[in-house]
């Protein structure tokens, strides 16, 4: 008959009728402020207030949800043996009654089991006994809801007690219902995540590359949960790091250079949010050790030799002038690891040197896809100077100077190729701006000399000139 009986059948409400259901309506409003205070006094760790509100809220105005939570601030208090007889009254009640509630009254016990009495056998039980509860025969929101926070609980058991399997599956089942719930995308991604390393990538055959973004997926949502917990994040940072770090050396197999860079930074992103947080928990710092352990133990197992050796070795070759040497050593470095952007970067150098200045190009370009370093478009701008391509050489300048707006050499030589585009009054602000920030960078002062004196600005172009002497 609905919330009420109203015994036979009638056409409509009688004045009887509207004052109950007025009466029925400002019941439930003040049992729900009740339970409310009580769990706002239960989160103050102030128990025994709440337990006083939550047995009025039950006693005056039987309140269904007021009996949960009384429940749950009992253990939260300590009273774990009066919390456990509290639910299982609860139980026997709902039990002759036939109610669904009963999943929500198995998975109170369940919690209670696992949190409490350290006892996840038993909790199991509990929570096997939520699930075979019957579905209502029509659709019941609140029972789906009941038995997606049952799948909830588990996920994080199996994960828990480590059957990667189970927990897996009952996350998966909690996150049909609930998407964005961050507790069963942490136990799902880092399900995921423990899949992929205990059973190892192959990057040449872009294996896992699925696994990888649902890691990221899930572990992004699993972020949110717990902001303040140091050491969660800090793992969920390192997975999502890890992943973002193995989808780079897919993606370079794959030969798709804007994806590599924008993954990279992505990597990058997660390092520093890691960084940050090994600051400020010692668990944090033992996981972002590991992470690095991670990357390099890979790099060593798939570039069994050691580039850098390689790379330090073409430096050393560099500094004493032997050039095509050290040209070698570079490529052996990039034939090991073929994203080492310093290698990249400094064949680069000493192809310029030897005046091979389109090769140049092409190197700067392949450390620029790998990481944008403001040093990197810097040489490739001072190269297309070189070449006469002023305008792109601009637009280089422009890209470094975004990246570290007080690099002094770069808004002088941007001054330079503005100067041969034919624009003195632009490129005397870039000089201007390269000695607000080193008053000692004599070649500003030299050309800033030069441009006023082409402007018939004498008194001003010696003084440059001298700066520039003095410099």
């Amino acid at each position: 008959m609905g919330i009420f009986d109203f015994g036979k059948k009638k056409d409509k409400l009688d004045k009887d009728d509207w004052k109950w259901l007025k009466q029925f309506h400002s019941d439930v409003l003040t049992a729900q402020q009740i339970t409310n205070q009580a769990i706002s006094f239960r989160n103050l760790k102030q128990y025994d207030k709440a337990i006083s509100l939550l047995k009025k809220a039950i006693n005056e105005y039987h309140d269904p949800q007021a009996k949960s939570v009384l429940g749950n601030t009992l253990a939260m208090k300590g009273d774990i043996d009066a919390a456990e007889a509290h639910f299982k009254k609860m139980l026997s009640d709902c039990i002759k009654k036939d109610d669904y509630f009963l999943v929500e009254i198995y998975a109170n016990l369940g919690s209670l089991y696992h949190n409490y009495r350290k006892d996840d056998n038993t909790a199991l039980k509990y929570y096997q006994l939520a699930l075979d509860v019957p579905k209502p025969k029509e659709d019941n929101a609140t029972y789906d809801l009941m038995v997606a926070n049952v799948y909830r609980d588990l996920c994080v058991i199996h994960f828990h007690i480590e059957n990667i399997h189970l927990a897996k599956q009952y996350a998966f089942k909690r996150l049909q219902t609930v998407k964005d719930c961050p507790t069963a995308a942490r136990v799902y991604g880092c399900c995921l995540f423990f899949k992929v390393t205990q059973e190892g990538i192959n990057i040449d055959k872009n294996e896992r590359d699925t696994d990888l973004e649902s890691i990221v997926k899930y572990l992004q949502i699993a972020i949110t949960e717990d902001p303040d917990n140091f050491d969660i994040v800090a793992y969920i940072t390192s997975a999502i790091a890890s992943a973002f770090f193995y989808m780079s050396q897919i993606a370079f197999y794959q030969n798709n250079p804007t994806l590599i860079n924008s993954i990279k930074q992505s990597e990058k992103e997660y390092i520093q949010r890691l960084e940050k947080c090994s600051k400020q928990s010692e668990s944090a710092k033992i996981f972002l050790k590991s992470y690095q352990d991670n990357v390099n133990s890979f790099l060593a197992g798939r570039y069994h030799e050691d580039a850098e050796t390689w790379y330090k070795k073409g430096n050393a070759l560099s500094e004493l002038g032997k050039y095509q040497e050290a040209i070698v050593c570079y490529d052996k470095a990039i034939e090991i690891n073929p994203i080492y952007d310093a290698a990249w970067y400094s064949k680069g150098a000493v192809l310029v040197r030897l005046g091979k200045d389109q090769e140049a190009i092409v190197c700067f370009d392949k450390a620029l896809e790998i990481d944008p370093r403001y040093d990197t478009w810097y040489s490739k701008g001072a190269v297309l100077s070189k070449l006469g391509k002023y305008q792109e050489a601009v637009y280089c300048f422009d890209k470094a100077l975004a990246l570290n707006p007080r690099y002094a050499k770069a808004w002088n030589d941007k001054g330079v190729s503005l100067l041969d585009l034919g624009r003195p009054q632009e490129a005397i602000a870039c000089y201007d701006k390269a000695i607000e920030i080193n008053p000692r960078e004599y070649k500003a002062w030299f050309y800033k000399g030069y441009v006023e004196d082409i402007l018939n600005k004498t008194q001003a172009a010696i003084t440059s000139y001298k700066q520039f002497l003095e410099s």
